[in-house]
């Protein structure tokens, strides 16, 4: 375990095709197609993440800020500028991705095969003005979602949408997390992308889905 650095037990399942009914095998398990199915988990977790620009220029109490897309997929959903303040030296301070304010930037994920993707959680970040309830950033807002299984290789809005299979919308107010819930969509990539100049800093990308297993068709053979 990443997080708690001690071990961790968990089942481990193997399927194995036409196994004798002896020895070992006499007693085993017999699952069935529905238990062996893929399972939900969080799969932005695993993805290749890229973004079409990276802010370089932020800095919190002297530190550098590393503001890669890959902060975004790290499993921190706080989103305050100095996350892991206390462990400088060690890990780097903050836990968010930025971009440059642009024309339409853009945050990519390739999730590595084709997947069902059933919830996407946006977190926002929040601004440090020493309030008890920080708010949230106030340029989270007017982007689009987009699912598809093939890559974005186009960096204008219009061509995206097109290329999509599924599109969502974040509209103009600010909020802490945008979600997305029971999508049932197919895909492999997934772009977030901004309207006009804009910039986008996530806290947190969370993707949540499943393997897709292509339809098996069974054709009976009557004689």
């Amino acid at each position: 375990n990443r997080r708690t650095y001690q071990y961790t037990k968990f089942p481990v399942r193997v399927n194995i095709l036409n196994a004798p009914a002896s020895g070992v095998y006499s007693s085993v398990k017999l699952e069935t197609p529905s238990a062996l199915a893929p399972k939900h988990q969080i799969i932005s977790r695993f993805a290749t993440v890229t973004q079409s620009s990276t802010d370089t220029s932020i800095t919190h109490e002297s530190e550098d800020i590393d503001a890669s897309p890959e902060k975004a997929i790290d499993g921190n959903t706080n989103g305050r500028i100095n996350v892991q303040l206390y462990q400088r030296g060690l890990v780097p301070v903050g836990s968010f991705s930025s971009t440059n304010i642009e024309n339409e930037p853009w945050f990519d994920l390739d999730l590595g095969e084709l997947k069902v993707i059933d919830f996407i959680d946006i977190w926002n970040t929040v601004e440090l003005n020493g309030s008890d309830i920080e708010p949230v950033s106030s340029h989270f807002k007017d982007f689009y979602v987009l699912i598809s299984d093939v890559p974005f290789i186009d960096s204008s809005l219009a061509s995206s949408r097109a290329l999509a299979d599924y599109e969502y919308l974040k509209n103009s107010t600010p909020v802490r997390k945008f979600s997305l819930n029971n999508l049932g969509a197919l895909g492999r990539y997934v772009r977030i992308q901004a309207i006009g100049y804009n910039k986008l800093k996530f806290a947190e990308v969370e993707i949540i889905g499943k393997k897709y297993v292509e339809p098996t068709l069974y054709i009976e053979k009557k004689d």
